[in-house]
């Protein structure tokens, strides 16, 4: 395997599915089972439904990538390339982390859903409250992963953006699908505020329309606590990381030319395309029109 295709493809991948696996599965298992003597009863079937939902998504949600990313591997793994080709795989490569972040929405709520509660609730084994408050954990779920998703695709594409330089791009207006840093934060917000808030009011009502004894299940509440704290911390992470290397670096140049010892031949690397990207890219064609009028000068 190419190492542009495990930089691109492979390891964002195994990262995103992993973090989700480890932190989301037993949280859900573990609900289900504490709320509903229908799925406790039954943990062989529980377990068949959900491994045929994770395979299904599984199925889609690494091809959907596949397809995308593509147009960069091959780009990356070619000596000389058309401006044609470097736009076609950008576009394709701004569009991935919406694509994925839809996606996997899409595994966790509308495919799973019918599969892991209607498969328990037409065969009788759960009431309809109980299919109702499963509904709403794997919805809050899902959109609890929507951010993570969208910016661990955003920065697995790093090393592409990186690799391209973003010339005929930037400076052109090609329409390319984009969400600015506020933007980014103020959903990276929402979907991780709003979700717990979710399962914790579908807990609720659940105990209103069953008599569950909320005591049964307080360890959920911490472990949803948890989970929230943890990605925060991860999406926090990895908003932050592409800006703390252009605008650190960017901060270092300006320090060197300030104080005399400025080397003009040095440029910031474009990490994306949003306002740090564009920020990189700008300076970087500033610094070639300061490089070309000291040339001048010293003719």
């Amino acid at each position: 395997m190419k190492e542009s295709t495990r930089e691109l493809y492979l390891r964002p991948l195994l990262f995103q599915e992993n973090i989700t696996a480890i932190i989301l599965i037993p949280t859900l298992f573990f609900f289900f089972l504490k709320t509903s003597e229908g799925i406790k009863e039954n943990i062989p079937l529980a377990i068949l439904v959900a491994v045929t939902a994770g395979t299904i998504g599984l199925i889609i949600g690494p091809l959907v990538k596949y397809v995308l990313v593509k147009p960069a591997i091959d780009l990356m793994d070619k000596e000389k390339c058309s401006q044609q080709e470097i736009q076609k795989a950008v576009r394709s490569a701004s569009v991935l982390p919406l694509a994925e972040s839809v996606v996997v929405f899409l595994r966790w709520a509308p495919f799973a859903i019918p599969i892991c509660m209607g498969t328990f609730y037409f065969k009788g084994l759960i009431t309809a409250p109980e299919a109702l408050f499963g509904t709403n954990a794997l919805i809050m779920t899902a959109l609890l992963v929507v951010p993570f998703f969208y910016l661990a695709s955003e920065n697995s594409l790093v090393p592409f953006y990186q690799h391209c330089k973003m010339k005929g791009i930037l400076d052109r207006d090609m329409n390319l699908f984009r969400l600015s840093l506020s933007q980014k934060l103020f959903f990276t917000m929402l979907f991780v505020a709003v979700p717990p808030l979710g399962l914790i009011i579908g807990t609720i009502y659940l105990s209103i329309a069953t008599g569950l004894n909320l005591a049964s299940i307080q360890m959920g509440f911490f472990i949803i606590l948890f989970e929230t704290v943890l990605l925060t911390f991860i999406n926090g992470f990895l908003l932050m990381k592409s800006l703390k290397i252009s605008v650190g670096r960017m901060s270092f140049m300006f320090k060197d030319m300030a104080k005399g010892e400025g080397d003009l031949t040095k440029r910031l690397e474009v990490t994306g395309l949003n306002e740090v990207g564009e920020l990189a890219f700008w300076f970087n064609e500033f610094m070639d029109n300061i490089e070309q009028i000291v040339g001048h000068v010293r003719e």
